[in-house]
């Protein structure tokens, strides 16, 4: 399988992203700083990143839908490690997964 797509960020835009009903966790790779996270009620949940740097496992059990992240300073790359590859940028409204996706093989 290739590569997943990382995005390029602005300090302090939310992010929008989408955390299936049956997940326990979620990976992100974050290059360059750390990221404030929210989850779906868009409580600040920063505690579980800490601005820690590379791969961030978090614990998401009971807590499925549209969770979302900003950076505090301009960081590298963001990349959705284990989940749908798209992002919504400033407005959940905008989350979309593409009707062709997942590519054929």
């Amino acid at each position: 399988m290739g590569s997943r797509p990382s995005f390029e960020l602005a300090r302090g835009q939310r992010h929008y992203f989408e955390v299936p009903s049956n997940r326990d966790s979620f990976t992100i790779d974050v290059d360059g700083v750390g990221v404030n996270l929210f989850d779906p009620s868009g409580t600040d949940r920063s505690d579980l990143t800490a601005s820690e740097q590379g791969e961030i496992t978090v614990a998401c059990a009971g807590n499925p839908g549209m969770w979302s992240f900003a950076t505090n300073q301009r960081s590298r790359h963001v990349r959705l490690v284990d989940l749908e590859p798209f992002i919504a940028t400033g407005d959940p409204e905008r989350y979309f997964v593409p009707a062709s996706y997942p590519p054929p093989l």
